[in-house]
């Protein structure tokens, strides 16, 4: 009985000490795996451990690359750089398909006469003291453009007055110009309403006015003209309209 126990003391102190530590590389996972007494084979039961900690005698250490680091063979992860600087514009693309064609727009406000007979557009408004506002039109006549306003008695011209080069405004009737617009300032007169505009072919020159037409009244004064213009009747608006006139 005492030999035995003998023997047994000296199996256990003659038993090795826990498995060597991992070295304390904390780059690296730690591990204790279980070791099978019958055949030494490690499997069995894994336990992490801390890297300076030991195994105990019946496990075996063991350790792996932590994800992500060098040893693991996987890229590492740094944090993001700054921003590069803007590349170059690229080539413009090819021009786009032609888009429908929109709405046709509506032809606007109009004046018209009593018989509702189109005179022309409006194309903006004159102010005749406070209460009273007045619509500029534009009549299309010969190819022309003609500005006049609807006054409170009817159409009135937009032009100056007329001048001639005889006494009692007799002779050929002229306007000052020039005229370089588009839109035709026009001048009604007698006779009836006669509407004036200047005569495009012509040069503006000299001419000694001694006499001039306004408003159905003849002046006679004397003086020299410098841009005169020859004034020619285009129509006599009262055979195209009848007044009153309106807007719509």
């Amino acid at each position: 009985m005492k030999k035995a126990a003998l023997v047994m003391l000296l199996s256990i102190l003659a038993a090795p000490a826990a498995a060597s530590a991992h070295g304390g590389d904390s780059s690296v996972v730690h591990a204790c795996v279980h070791k099978d007494p019958r055949d030494g084979e490690v499997h069995g039961h894994v336990r992490i451990v801390l890297p300076n900690q030991d195994c105990r005698r019946n496990e075996a250490p063991v350790h792996w690359p932590l994800p992500g680091s060098a040893q693991s063979g996987q890229a590492v992860v740094g944090p993001p750089g700054p921003v590069g600087p803007a590349g170059p514009a690229g080539p413009a693309g090819p021009q786009g398909l032609q888009g429908p064609p929109g709405p046709s727009g509506g032809a606007g406000m109009m004046v018209v006469d009593s018989a509702d007979r189109v005179v022309g557009s409006v194309i903006g408004f004159t102010f005749d003291g406070p209460q009273r506002i007045l619509p500029n039109v534009v009549l299309q006549k010969d190819g022309l453009l003609v500005g006049l306003t609807v006054g409170p008695g009817g159409l009135e011209g937009s032009g100056g007055s007329l001048f001639f080069d005889q006494a009692g405004c007799q002779g050929q009737a002229y306007l000052s110009g020039p005229f370089d617009t588009l839109i035709l300032p026009g001048t009604i007169e007698v006779p009836d309403q006669t509407l004036y505009v200047p005569d495009l072919s012509a040069t503006p020159g000299l001419v000694t006015v001694r006499s001039f037409l306004q408003i159905g009244t003849c002046f006679t004064f004397q003086f020299d003209l410098l841009t005169a213009v020859p004034a020619i009747p285009l129509v006599d608006l009262g055979t195209l309209y009848t007044p009153p006139f309106s807007t719509k």
